[in-house]
């Protein structure tokens, strides 16, 4: 058996590990996105009250269900949003509460026309569908 010995100057040895480094979290951080196309949800019952108000720090909020991982579908097509929503769901014997946390980078460039119902466009939205 013959051992080799590198002769390489010790800043080229260190040069490529630090590459390797960087190319192998690289790789780890840019895992694909993948759209959650009908994840299995589980939404339990609350257990304090909720005022109807935008806020969501009351108690019955404390346990609610939250989900996170969307994908765009306008202008994307189930891509990776640029900025992250999330969403809180709970019930009681009389009402389904759902609350959106919608994270802007610039909260000043959200858009909100004011209009008649159902008569807009282009402006930033999350909507409940039920069915």
């Amino acid at each position: 058996m013959e051992l080799v010995v590198s002769r390489r100057p010790l800043w080229f040895l260190t040069a490529t590990l630090t590459i390797l480094l960087v190319l192998s979290a690289t790789a780890i951080a840019s895992e694909p996105f993948q759209a959650q196309v009908k994840p299995a949800i589980t939404v339990g019952k609350t257990t304090g009250n909720i005022s109807i108000n935008g806020v969501l720090d009351d108690p019955g909020w404390k346990n609610a269900a939250r989900f996170d991982n969307f994908a765009e579908t306008q202008p994307g097509n189930n891509t990776k949003p640029e900025v992250q929503t999330d969403v809180l769901v709970t019930y009681d014997a009389e009402k389904l509460y759902v609350g959106f946390v919608c994270y802007d980078d610039h909260p000043d460039q959200i858009r909100a026309t004011m209009s008649q119902r159902d008569r807009y466009s282009g402006d930033d939205a999350v909507f409940v569908c039920l069915d």
